[in-house]
């Protein structure tokens, strides 16, 4: 299904003479346990497991689970494949529109490696399943860009410090600046967002998406003040 939804989209900016751009975004493996668990445990993925491993998938209750237990292999399993499915979507659309670009949407806060924010999200289980080792640099991803956003360090927490961080996280890991997009909040009254708008492209990152476009019209948002950067990117 999916791979029909993304051909689909590509198909129409091929027809319109445009390059197609396609962001796989939030494809991730879900954040939150609830009293089942973690959501790791759909009849597929375990038979899949039990395939790779020679065994059932270890049981992660909590996101703050070990990475590390059976010497890794299970969170491992989990990284791996979802790798390996946005590869699959990304070859799929390739095949039919060689010069696409690919993007991915990385969210920051519910994926960051500790307890973070007001809401203290994220924890090591969901930064090492989600952020497969071979996207941790642009040459071994497969992806054209990786486009970051913490949506709750921003407009709940008002923390510009983690926001900082999020917008220099691919950079830190080595990610060309111009091969990053960052995403911001608009949608929270007394969010200073232009600020981590300014703190993104301070730090050189090729484009700010402002989320979301409803928001931009129903609180009537002027970005041209952002456009005057050479790294900004504004819709028409």
């Amino acid at each position: 299904y999916q791979k029909q939804v993304f051909k689909a989209l590509a198909d129409i900016m091929a027809a319109a003479s445009a390059i197609p751009n396609v962001q796989f975004g939030e494809f991730c493996w879900w954040y939150f346990n609830n009293a089942a668990g973690m959501a790791y445990y759909d009849d597929e993925t375990k038979s899949a497991a039990v395939a790779a491993l020679g065994r059932a998938l270890h049981v992660f209750s909590e996101p703050h689970g070990d990475p590390s237990v059976n010497g890794g292999a299970d969170a491992e399993f989990l990284s791996n494949r979802l790798r390996d499915y946005v590869s699959t979507l990304a070859g799929y659309v390739r095949g039919f529109h060689p010069t696409a670009k690919i993007e991915v949407l990385y969210p920051c806060d519910v994926n960051h490696p500790t307890p973070a924010g007001v809401h203290s999200i994220g924890w090591r289980l969901n930064r090492f399943i989600n952020l497969p080792v071979e996207w941790e640099r642009k040459e071994t991803s497969g992806l054209d860009r990786l486009k970051i956003e913490a949506l709750d360090f921003g407009a709940w927490c008002r923390d510009l410090n983690l926001t900082r961080a999020a917008a220099r996280f691919a950079l830190d890991l080595g990610w060309p600046p111009g091969s990053l997009r960052h995403m911001v909040p608009v949608f929270q009254p007394g969010y200073a967002w232009q600020k981590e708008c300014t703190t993104a492209l301070g730090e050189g990152l090729s484009a700010v998406n402002l989320w979301a476009f409803d928001h931009v019209c129903l609180h009537n948002i002027d970005p041209n003040p952002f456009s005057q950067a050479a790294t900004a990117r504004q819709m028409g």
